[in-house]
This record gives structure tokens, sequence and C-alpha cells, in this order.
């Protein structure tokens, strides 16, 4: 027996094959489908660039910060005295593009170093023979343990005049067993 071949397509080609409007249909839910994803592709990237950019102002303004936590940690303290020509408020002033206020000497003064030499063992110096004498203040940095060199505060010392102050400056270093200037 011979083949016989029919010009009729057969029915089993027409039920495998799809349709031109069929494939159509397809391409444009594919097409929506990868805009879809492209569209959630590129918000995604534009928020990782924002949190990224954000990220570097943060660290960016804490190390600024740091910086300027340093630097007033550096400053003398002023306990609880308000002045306009403070160290505080130079450096503001100074940062903040501010004019700088003219620096003028209230009254002679000298300052006195207090290291860790003039703790006895187990007790404090005498303070108050110190404190007796006219125009000292005491200013302690509240460190806990006194050691050989360590700064632990300083005692300032003002007056009316120069050689005032002097006086009782030598007067303080005597009671506290330290070298006269």
């Amino acid at each position: 027996m011979s083949p016989t071949f029919s010009l009729q397509p057969s029915t089993f080609n027409r039920r495998c094959a799809f349709t031109l409007v069929e494939v159509l249909v397809v391409m444009t839910l594919l097409v929506f489908i990868v805009v879809a994803l492209m569209g959630v592709f590129s918000s995604t990237q534009a928020a990782f660039r924002a949190s990224l950019t954000q990220t570097d102002v943060l660290e960016s303004g804490r190390a600024a910060m740091n910086l300027i936590t340093a630097d007033l940690r550096a400053l003398t303290p002023s306990y609880g005295r308000s002045t306009n020509n403070g160290p505080v408020n130079f450096y503001v002033n100074t940062y903040g593009n501010l004019p700088l206020v003219q620096p003028r000497q209230h009254s002679p003064a000298i300052m006195l170093n207090l290291l860790g030499d003039l703790w006895p063992e187990g007790g404090v110096p005498p303070w108050a023979k110190v404190l007796a004498l006219p125009g000292t203040h005491l200013h302690l940095y509240g460190k806990l343990r006194a050691a050989k060199g360590r700064k632990m505060g300083h005692l300032n010392i003002t007056g009316s005049t120069i050689e005032q102050v002097r006086s009782t400056a030598r007067q303080a270093a005597q009671i506290l067993g330290i070298d006269a200037f």
C-alpha cells in the first residue's frame, strides 16, 4: 500500500499550532510584565541610591559632631559663669561666622595647676586654708584617682593688683607645698 496524501490540513496539526492572535496576546502580556518589572527595578534602584546618600550624610554629620564634641571638651570649663568672651562663645562665633568679641582682662590673675602629687596618701590637700586666702577659686575636675603628674584641677587667684595676686599665689603655693613660680 502506498501512502496517501491529502491537501486538507489534518485536525491534529490545527490543534497544536497557535494562531497569530494568540501569539500577539501573549507577547503583549509579556511586554506588560517586562515593563512592570523594569519599573519595580528602577524604583528599587532609586531607593537604594537614596539610602546610600542618606548614609553618607549621616556619617558626615556624625564625624562633624565628633570633631565639635572633641573641640568643646578641650575648652576650659565655665563652671556656671556666663561670660561674653569665653572659649565656648569664641568657638560658636568662629564657626557661625559671627563677629568675634575682643578679649579683655577682667582683673589680674594667676592660675596654679594642681597635680596629683599634692594629694597625701588617703587624704586631701588643705583646701580650707587655701580658700581662706583672698581671691582664691578652686576648680577640681572630678577625677576619682590622683596620680603623680596627673592634672587634678587648678587654682585661680584674682585681685586688684598683680602684686597682690603674686603674694596670694605664693602663700597658696607654700600651703600646698608646691614650688613658687
